[in-house]
Protein backbone atom coordinates (compact mmCIF):
# COMPACT_ATOMS: atom_id res chain seq x y z
CA UNK A 1 0.00 0.00 0.00
CA UNK A 2 1.40 3.40 -0.95
CA UNK A 3 1.92 6.16 1.59
CA UNK A 4 -0.84 8.78 1.52
CA UNK A 5 0.49 12.15 0.40
CA UNK A 6 -1.64 15.05 1.56
CA UNK A 7 -2.01 18.09 -0.67
CA UNK A 8 -2.90 20.11 2.41
CA UNK A 9 -0.24 22.68 3.25
CA UNK A 10 0.03 23.00 7.02
CA UNK A 11 1.79 26.34 6.53
CA UNK A 12 -0.98 27.80 4.36
CA UNK A 13 -2.03 31.36 4.97
CA UNK A 14 -5.34 31.88 6.70
CA UNK A 15 -7.25 35.14 6.73
CA UNK A 16 -9.90 35.92 9.34
CA UNK A 17 -11.98 39.08 9.23
CA UNK A 18 -14.62 40.05 11.75
CA UNK A 19 -18.08 40.81 10.39
CA UNK A 20 -20.28 42.58 12.92
CA UNK A 21 -23.42 42.77 10.80
CA UNK A 22 -24.86 41.09 7.73
CA UNK A 23 -25.19 44.17 5.55
CA UNK A 24 -24.20 44.43 1.91
CA UNK A 25 -21.57 47.09 2.62
CA UNK A 26 -20.01 45.24 5.57
CA UNK A 27 -19.97 41.95 3.62
CA UNK A 28 -18.33 43.55 0.56
CA UNK A 29 -15.58 45.02 2.75
CA UNK A 30 -15.02 41.83 4.76
CA UNK A 31 -14.89 39.53 1.72
CA UNK A 32 -12.49 41.82 -0.13
CA UNK A 33 -10.27 42.28 2.92
CA UNK A 34 -10.14 38.56 3.75
CA UNK A 35 -9.39 37.39 0.24
CA UNK A 36 -7.03 40.24 -0.66
CA UNK A 37 -4.94 39.35 2.38
CA UNK A 38 -4.16 35.91 0.96
CA UNK A 39 -3.89 36.93 -2.70
CA UNK A 40 -6.98 35.00 -3.70
CA UNK A 41 -8.14 37.50 -6.30
CA UNK A 42 -4.98 36.83 -8.31
CA UNK A 43 -6.27 33.29 -9.00
CA UNK A 44 -9.35 34.53 -10.86
CA UNK A 45 -9.05 34.92 -14.63
CA UNK A 46 -11.68 36.17 -17.10
CA UNK A 47 -13.80 33.33 -18.45
CA UNK A 48 -13.27 31.04 -15.45
CA UNK A 49 -16.19 28.87 -14.40
CA UNK A 50 -16.34 29.02 -10.62
CA UNK A 51 -18.53 26.93 -8.36
CA UNK A 52 -19.17 28.24 -4.89
CA UNK A 53 -20.04 25.22 -2.78
CA UNK A 54 -22.23 26.85 -0.14
CA UNK A 55 -23.51 25.21 3.02
CA UNK A 56 -27.23 24.79 2.35
CA UNK A 57 -27.95 21.94 4.73
CA UNK A 58 -31.68 22.54 4.89
CA UNK A 59 -34.49 24.91 3.91
CA UNK A 60 -33.80 27.37 6.72
CA UNK A 61 -33.97 31.16 6.71
CA UNK A 62 -30.62 33.02 6.92
CA UNK A 63 -31.47 34.29 10.42
CA UNK A 64 -31.42 30.69 11.69
CA UNK A 65 -27.63 30.69 11.12
CA UNK A 66 -27.47 27.16 9.71
CA UNK A 67 -26.52 27.99 6.13
CA UNK A 68 -24.05 30.23 4.31
CA UNK A 69 -25.55 33.72 4.49
CA UNK A 70 -26.79 35.10 1.14
CA UNK A 71 -25.25 38.52 1.84
CA UNK A 72 -21.79 36.91 2.02
CA UNK A 73 -22.45 34.87 -1.12
CA UNK A 74 -23.60 38.03 -2.86
CA UNK A 75 -20.40 39.89 -1.93
CA UNK A 76 -18.19 37.03 -3.11
CA UNK A 77 -20.19 36.49 -6.30
CA UNK A 78 -20.20 40.18 -7.27
CA UNK A 79 -16.42 40.34 -6.94
CA UNK A 80 -15.88 37.15 -8.95
CA UNK A 81 -18.23 38.33 -11.70
CA UNK A 82 -16.50 41.73 -11.80
CA UNK A 83 -13.24 39.83 -12.46
CA UNK A 84 -14.85 38.11 -15.46
CA UNK A 85 -15.81 34.76 -13.96
CA UNK A 86 -19.11 32.95 -14.30
CA UNK A 87 -20.46 31.78 -10.95
CA UNK A 88 -22.59 28.80 -9.97
CA UNK A 89 -23.74 28.28 -6.39
CA UNK A 90 -24.78 24.85 -5.18
CA UNK A 91 -24.77 22.18 -2.51
CA UNK A 92 -26.19 18.73 -1.91
CA UNK A 93 -28.27 19.34 1.20
CA UNK A 94 -29.70 16.67 3.42
CA UNK A 95 -32.77 15.11 1.85
CA UNK A 96 -33.72 14.39 -1.73
CA UNK A 97 -31.30 15.64 -4.37
CA UNK A 98 -33.78 16.79 -6.98
CA UNK A 99 -35.16 20.04 -8.41
CA UNK A 100 -38.25 20.26 -6.20
CA UNK A 101 -36.32 19.78 -2.97
CA UNK A 102 -33.32 21.93 -3.87
CA UNK A 103 -35.44 24.77 -5.27
CA UNK A 104 -37.24 24.94 -1.92
CA UNK A 105 -33.87 25.11 -0.16
CA UNK A 106 -32.68 27.85 -2.56
CA UNK A 107 -35.86 29.88 -1.95
CA UNK A 108 -35.90 29.57 1.85
CA UNK A 109 -32.16 30.26 2.30
CA UNK A 110 -32.24 33.40 0.13
CA UNK A 111 -30.15 31.95 -2.70
CA UNK A 112 -32.68 32.86 -5.40
CA UNK A 113 -31.79 36.53 -4.82
CA UNK A 114 -28.31 35.80 -6.22
CA UNK A 115 -29.76 35.14 -9.67
CA UNK A 116 -30.32 38.91 -10.12
CA UNK A 117 -26.51 39.29 -9.98
CA UNK A 118 -26.01 36.78 -12.80
CA UNK A 119 -25.27 33.84 -10.50
CA UNK A 120 -26.50 30.44 -11.65
CA UNK A 121 -28.00 28.14 -9.01
CA UNK A 122 -27.02 24.55 -9.67
CA UNK A 123 -29.75 22.52 -11.35
CA UNK A 124 -27.61 19.55 -12.44
CA UNK A 125 -28.55 16.64 -10.21
CA UNK A 126 -26.24 14.07 -11.76
CA UNK A 127 -23.87 12.07 -9.61
CA UNK A 128 -20.43 10.76 -10.46
CA UNK A 129 -18.36 8.02 -8.90
CA UNK A 130 -14.61 8.15 -8.49
CA UNK A 131 -11.88 6.30 -6.70
CA UNK A 132 -8.85 7.36 -4.74
CA UNK A 133 -6.88 4.17 -4.04
CA UNK A 134 -4.12 6.04 -2.18
CA UNK A 135 -6.54 7.23 0.53
CA UNK A 136 -6.21 5.86 4.04
CA UNK A 137 -9.90 5.12 4.50
CA UNK A 138 -12.32 6.29 1.79
CA UNK A 139 -11.09 4.71 -1.45
CA UNK A 140 -14.14 5.51 -3.56
CA UNK A 141 -17.01 7.94 -3.28
CA UNK A 142 -19.89 9.57 -5.13
CA UNK A 143 -20.02 13.31 -5.71
CA UNK A 144 -22.29 15.82 -7.40
CA UNK A 145 -21.62 15.91 -11.14
CA UNK A 146 -21.89 19.66 -11.63
CA UNK A 147 -18.52 20.09 -9.92
CA UNK A 148 -16.81 18.63 -13.00
CA UNK A 149 -17.72 21.76 -14.98
CA UNK A 150 -15.78 24.08 -12.67
CA UNK A 151 -12.34 25.55 -13.26
CA UNK A 152 -12.26 26.45 -9.56
CA UNK A 153 -14.35 25.31 -6.59
CA UNK A 154 -14.65 27.60 -3.58
CA UNK A 155 -15.84 25.82 -0.46
CA UNK A 156 -17.77 28.57 1.31
CA UNK A 157 -18.91 26.72 4.40
CA UNK A 158 -20.76 27.96 7.44
CA UNK A 159 -18.81 27.60 10.67
CA UNK A 160 -21.28 26.02 13.09
CA UNK A 161 -21.99 23.11 15.32
CA UNK A 162 -25.00 20.81 15.30
CA UNK A 163 -26.29 17.48 16.53
CA UNK A 164 -24.74 15.39 13.76
CA UNK A 165 -21.27 16.76 14.17
CA UNK A 166 -19.20 18.51 16.85
CA UNK A 167 -18.24 21.18 14.33
CA UNK A 168 -19.01 21.69 10.67
CA UNK A 169 -16.73 23.92 8.58
CA UNK A 170 -15.44 22.62 5.31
Amino acid sequence: MSEYKSKYDKNATVSVVKLSEYTEEAADIAIDKALSAIGAWDLIKPGMRIVIKANLVSAMKPAEAATTHPVLLSALSKKLISLGASVTVGDSPGGLYNAAFLNRVYQKTGMTELEALGVKLNSDFSEKATSFPEAKILHSFTYTGYLDDADLIINFAKLKSHGMMAMSCA
